[in-house]
């Protein structure tokens, strides 16, 4: 479906990768590492100085035509409509361009108005609107009708969390359909929700490609929980932790995921003691790339 051949552009060097049909992979890595460059080679608005990239087994800088009727590509520094137009027009100008049943695609375009909430503002020139609303319209507009591949770009800054969840939502729906999904985000958390897959980029460079919990096994294993019980005071000393410190009825504990799991330590302590509340803190984003570049410079 996508692969890269020792590709190179701009500040990527040396990109070897081949992502299969019908699988959803999330781009993470610090900013400036590579994220953008790599979709832009992906959908053909790059070309790469050096090796070889193919989308869909054509080249996409030189055959985009080709495949514009299978790919769509959304980049949160390009606006996807005209500012001057309402979306409603610019819809109705997607409607003649459709290749598929007229019936269907205004059949889906209402469940995404109704899902993204936009029939309040859909008549209202694209200008006009904010920031969070524009991405709303635009973002139904990339995901109306059926494609093979769809590329998006910190597709979801500036929405809120309502419009976020919409999104994250129809792109599962998108998975489901077969299609197949290259997406960047800073957000790890909204990422797990539909990627089954993770490249991660330290200065232009592939530092992982894989699983998403491979990912956290490799380079931030370390988990924390918070406990407050109530009752007996629980004897740590035989569950393998990094450390632990309990303060009055507080207990706080570290421990490494490639030895225990956070359901194992609770199961244990449960027997020893009545819990109140709890929880069990992940590592985000900020520190998985943190502990990849570290060891990157660690290895040069």
């Amino acid at each position: 479906m996508i692969c890269f051949q020792n590709a190179g552009k701009f500040i990527l060097k040396n990109i070897e990768l081949y992502i299969p049909k019908g699988v959803a992979v999330g781009v993470i890595g610090a900013s400036g590492a590579g994220k953008t460059t790599l979709l832009k080679l992906v959908s053909g608005l790059l070309e790469s100085d050096v090796g070889i990239v193919r989308t869909m087994g054509k080249n996409p800088a030189r055959e985009r035509r080709l495949l514009s009727t299978c790919l769509r590509a959304y980049f949160a520094e390009h606006f996807y409509f005209q500012e001057e137009e309402t979306p409603r027009c610019q819809f109705h100008l997607m409607e003649v361009l459709y290749p598929g049943d007229r019936k269907m695609f205004w059949e889906e375009y209402k469940m995404l108005e109704r899902q993204f909430c936009f029939s309040e503002y859909v008549d209202k020139p694209v200008k006009h609107l904010s920031l969070g609303q524009r991405r709303r319209v635009e973002l139904a507009a990339v995901l109306l009708g059926e494609a093979g591949l769809y590329l998006f770009d910190e597709a979801v800054n500036g929405m809120d969390e309502q419009g976020k969840h919409v999104f994250w939502k129809q792109l599962q729906r998108k998975k489901e359909s077969g299609a197949t999904i290259l997406i960047s985000s800073h957000n790890m958390e909204e990422i797990r929700q539909v990627c089954d897959r993770i490249i991660l980029l330290d200065q232009g460079r592939v530092l992982y490609y894989g699983d998403r919990d491979g990912l956290i096994r490799r380079f931030a294993p370390i988990g924390q929980i918070e406990i407050q019980f109530e009752g007996r005071l629980p004897d740590m000393e035989d569950i393998p932790l990094v450390w632990y410190h309990i303060q009055q009825d507080l207990l706080r504990l570290a421990y490494n995921t490639n030895h225990i799991s956070a359901a194992e330590i609770i199961q244990r302590i449960l027997g020893q003691t009545h819990i109140v509340r709890m929880n069990v803190m992940k590592q985000n984003l900020s520190d998985v790339i943190a502990a990849a570049s570290a060891e990157r410079r660690n290895d040069e």
